[in-house]
């Protein structure tokens, strides 16, 4: 069962809703496109925008700090598990960073163009396959619930037999 918001979504299959208001509901072809909608939205802004990611693996978090340099993102590891990296790990993380900046500063105008072009085919990639996502599957609007206070729709997604 998939948990989708009646408003914004995110990458996430879980989002929520930004205003408690209550709507008609929508059928579920209106739904799969609003959530196409925010994220493409989100995608084409973010590298003017710094951000915090969590990533879970394993049973493991670790939390970073991503910001833009020289076009393309960078990540600077700030927890783990929830916890602050000690001053000598924070240390190792400032001169990490400071070594990609200087080398990213150094680059022939080939390099970071490869670079860059590298980035935005992730970004390409990562879009067409939520793209193919939505193609892959039938939705079935199953109801609404709540989810961390929040109002959401319970969608269930079949795989297509094609």
């Amino acid at each position: 069962m998939i948990l989708w918001a009646r408003g914004r979504a995110s990458l996430a299959a879980t989002a929520m809703l930004a205003a408690g208001t209550t709507l008609a509901q929508p059928n579920i072809q209106t739904i799969i496109q609003r959530s196409l909608e925010a994220p493409k939205a989100d995608w084409s802004a973010s590298p003017q925008y710094s951000y915090q990611e969590t990533d879970r693996e394993h049973g493991k978090s670790k939390t970073y700090n991503v910001q833009m340099i020289e076009g393309s993102p960078y990540q600077v590891l700030v927890s783990v598990d929830g916890q602050p990296l000690t001053p000598d790990e924070q240390q190792k993380e400032q001169e990490k960073q400071e070594h990609t900046i200087a080398k990213r500063k150094s680059e022939s105008p080939d390099e970071r163009a490869r670079r860059i072009e590298d980035y935005d085919k992730d970004r390409k990639r990562d879009h067409a396959m939520l793209l193919e996502l939505t193609e892959a599957f039938d939705f079935k609007l199953m109801g609404e619930t709540q989810l961390a206070g929040r109002d959401v729709y319970l969608i269930q997604a079949t795989p297509r037999p094609d």
